[in-house]
């Protein structure tokens, strides 16, 4: 998922994005109540133009020359089947927190990287430049690789944001403190059994990737209403993006993303 907005700090600025992009389909993140969690990606396998980069690049390709009938046609059933329709995918892509045109064409201009993710299930693919800051999850589907890449919901109450900095809901954009005294941090909200199944998720368990580094995501608070997860970034200087995924849950396959970029 994409970059949203800005994060201003005193000397330094961070810039919110998204997502899409989830996510997780090795394991299974259940949505039920948990106390601790603390996991690690594989390392990073490669900067290479792999099929996944070159997939990534093609679906930026295509929103950048506003071909919504490709983009669409890279996403996978799941993340097709959250829109519905390409009609309404072609409504809600601009401003539901997926990557816009103007991002594309930035990002279009990025050194794209890959990671291997959880047990080799996805490929999380990134790019950052000094404005923009973005993340695809790339798994093989049955109708071969394509890309989780859906939106948040675009009515009720946004179910995960960041905390620092504090960007808030993926979809919303504006300026928001950042401190470099405290982890990176993002909440979800637990979902409620009773609610049937939710179409962001609500995990017990995230990763996480600075660049294309793996890095520890550890679940710092947890209430019948909240999870907190922390991300241990390793000091930067410039532009650096962090990129956490999650798998949805229930049964679905999908993964999302979301990406923060932090500038000093």
């Amino acid at each position: 998922m994409t970059l949203l907005g800005a994060i201003s700090l005193i000397g330094s600025m961070a810039l919110f994005g998204c997502s899409a992009s989830p996510s997780t389909p090795s394991s299974t993140a259940d949505p039920a109540g948990s106390t601790t969690s603390a996991s690690t990606p594989a390392p990073a396998e490669t900067t290479a133009e792999t099929p996944e980069i070159a997939l990534a690049r093609d679906y930026l390709d295509a929103i950048t020359a506003g071909d919504s009938q490709t983009s669409w046609s890279l996403l996978s059933p799941e993340s097709q089947a959250f829109y519905g329709s390409i009609d309404t995918y072609e409504q809600l892509a601009a401003t539901d927190g997926t990557v816009t045109a103007d991002e594309a064409t930035e990002l279009a201009s990025a050194q794209l990287v890959a990671a291997e993710g959880p047990e080799g299930a996805i490929t999380v693919v990134s790019g950052a430049t000094a404005d923009a800051a973005d993340a695809w999850i790339v798994r093989q589907t049955d109708s071969g690789l394509r890309i989780d890449d859906a939106g948040v919901p675009p009515t009720g109450e946004s179910v995960y944001s960041w905390t620092n900095p504090a960007a808030g809901p993926e979809d919303q954009t504006g300026e928001a403190a950042y401190d470099p005294a405290s982890p990176v941090a993002i909440s979800f909200a637990v979902a409620d059994p009773a609610d049937g199944r939710s179409l962001v998720g609500s995990p017990e368990t995230i990763y996480a990737w600075q660049g294309d580094q793996p890095v520890d995501a550890t679940l710092d608070a947890a209430s019948d209403a909240q999870r907190t997860f922390v991300v241990n970034t390793t000091p930067e200087t410039g532009p650096h993006a962090v990129t956490v995924v999650w798998q949805v849950g229930g049964d679905s396959h999908e993964w999302r993303s979301s990406t923060v970029l932090l500038t000093s």
